[in-house]
């Protein structure tokens, strides 16, 4: 199963035992981060959005 890793997790971690890294190369490739938290938790996770 495709899993994706960060270039940060790689320097701090190195590739995951058993896994093979493919490093997507395409300039136009774009990835979007979400956060979805509770409204009454959004004060508390402000610093992080």
């Amino acid at each position: 199963m495709p899993t994706l890793i960060s270039d940060d997790m790689l320097q701090k971690k190195g590739i995951p035992e058993n896994h093979v890294a493919v490093p997507i190369l395409d300039r136009e490739a774009s990835l979007s981060y979400y956060a979805v938290c509770r409204r009454e938790d959004q004060k508390r996770f402000a610093g992080l959005v």
